[in-house]
């Protein structure tokens, strides 16, 4: 497999797999006026078009994005720095701009303003910190993540993996980033950041974003910035066949960890619980109805990525 436009059919096949299943779980293939969120108040249009819950999700979708084009830098043979794209960000402006009036009609002066300076978390909980704070185990876990998507990723599509150290503060500076943002402007606490790392509904929370993202977010830039680089023979050097597994080995208990912790107190005491379902929703069910509301997410991850690295003219060496 050479064709990094196959990395696009990821999402599709995924949204389409996830329609299916929720279609047979409400016994019905038409869908779009049919609660399917677990908060019990969202049809599937609702859902798909959440402008309020994406308004709240900017900062990290922005801190997310830096991380996978930092990792990229690191892992593919670009010795140039950051070159931006200002096209992608004037179209991410006026994207964010449509969806906040969007979201004030369709959702609410209180919803739009609570999600967007990050004191909402879902349809029926706000807490301090809000989309933010929720999403912070997530978004610190792909620092380990992300590298082992893009090289798996690398690998497929015949790509040479490399290790360019140089890039790595580009790395450290984000997730310097990621954390400063929860003290300084969600005003959190360092004991409150604690608590988002541990608790158990943050980390079932963590773990279904950490399902979300290498399917739905991270195969659309990828397929453009593959697309600049030539297949060849993929080799892993041992340069880059070492650090990627020290990560992978901090990887495995970082995922049973999150996955650990929520199993002791049970998903269904974690989840929220829609009037539509007789019983607690299955994980399937959850993790397919997920998809749909990070469809917004996904278009302005897409425009941030495409702007940090260009897909257009970028210029690429040979050699580690």
């Amino acid at each position: 497999m050479q064709n990094p436009r196959w990395l696009l059919a990821v999402p599709l096949v995924t949204y389409l797999i996830s329609y299916l299943y929720l279609a047979f779980y409400h016994g019905k293939l038409w869908l779009w006026n049919t609660i399917v969120h677990e908060g019990g108040t969202l049809t599937l249009f609702q859902t798909t078009f959440y402008a309020s819950h994406f308004l709240g999700h900017i900062p990290s979708l922005t801190i997310i994005a830096f991380f996978l084009a930092s990792w990229y830098k690191v892992l593919v043979p670009s010795k140039e720095l950051f070159r931006f794209n200002l096209k992608w960000l004037f179209i991410a402006l006026p994207f964010s701009v449509v969806c906040f009036f969007y979201s004030l009609w369709q959702f609410g002066k209180d919803e739009t303003l609570s999600y967007l300076f990050l004191s909402q978390q879902s349809v029926i909980r706000t807490e301090p910190g809000g989309s933010y704070l929720l999403h912070l185990p997530s978004t610190l876990s792909l620092v380990i993540l992300i590298p082992l998507f893009i090289a798996f990723t690398l690998v497929i599509f015949r790509r040479k993996v490399f290790w360019q150290t140089t890039h790595l503060k580009s790395v450290a500076i984000t997730a310097f980033i990621a954390v400063a943002f929860a003290l300084l402007f969600t005003l959190s606490s360092p004991a409150t950041i604690l608590h988002a790392l541990t608790d158990p509904r943050y980390l079932a929370h963590s773990v279904r974003e950490l399902v979300t993202f290498p399917l739905t977010f991270f195969p659309i830039p990828l397929a453009f910035w593959f697309a600049k680089h030539s297949s060849d023979r993929s080799s892993f050097p041992l340069a880059a066949r070492r650090p990627l597994l020290i990560l992978f080995a901090l990887a495995i208990p970082l995922l049973l960890v999150q996955i650990w912790i929520p199993l002791t107190v049970g998903i269904g005491e974690l989840a929220q619980k829609p009037n539509f379902a007789d019983t607690p929703l299955p994980i399937k069910y959850l993790l397919a109805s997920h998809y749909f509301e990070h469809v917004l997410d996904t278009i302005f991850f897409t425009m941030v990525c495409l702007a940090i690295i260009p897909w257009r003219g970028m210029k690429v060496t040979n050699s580690s």
